[in-house]
């Protein structure tokens, strides 16, 4: 199943298999070790809860909320000024945290798609949150 999935957001997404890492509940669940290998630079990550959706962290700094149901983007958040190297969210609570190679941490409203609160300062890019 899990192949079926990482195919669908990489069709969805319109990016490589390759470039997708699936988390559930902290859980990496590719074990594809070059995708493995590349998260923080290259990969899109996405992090799927017992829900159906899904957000993702992209290259050109923004994040994205999507519906798998309907394979359909739900929102689109700017405001970090590098690529999205780290997200989790909590999508009963509809929250997100993302991490950028800006040096900054995001908190993000999943509901009204705006961002809570920047958390500047770090000495190097965010690459987990």
């Amino acid at each position: 199943i899990v192949g079926v999935v990482m195919h669908k957001v990489a069709e969805m997404l319109a990016t490589p298999v390759a470039r997708i890492r699936l988390l559930l509940d902290g859980e990496i669940l590719n074990a594809d070790r070059s995708a493995v290998a590349l998260a923080g630079s290259e990969v899109e990550l996405i992090v799927i809860p017992p829900s159906p959706r899904a957000v993702t962290g992209c290259e050109d700094g923004t994040l994205k909320f999507w519906d798998l149901e309907e394979l359909s983007c739900i929102g689109s958040l700017e405001g970090h000024r590098g690529s999205v190297w780290s997200v989790d969210a909590d999508i009963a609570g509809r929250l997100a945290l993302s991490g950028s190679a800006d040096t900054s941490l995001m908190l993000w409203d999943l509901e009204r798609l705006e961002c809570l609160r920047s958390f500047e300062g770090h000495s190097g890019a965010v690459c987990a949150v």
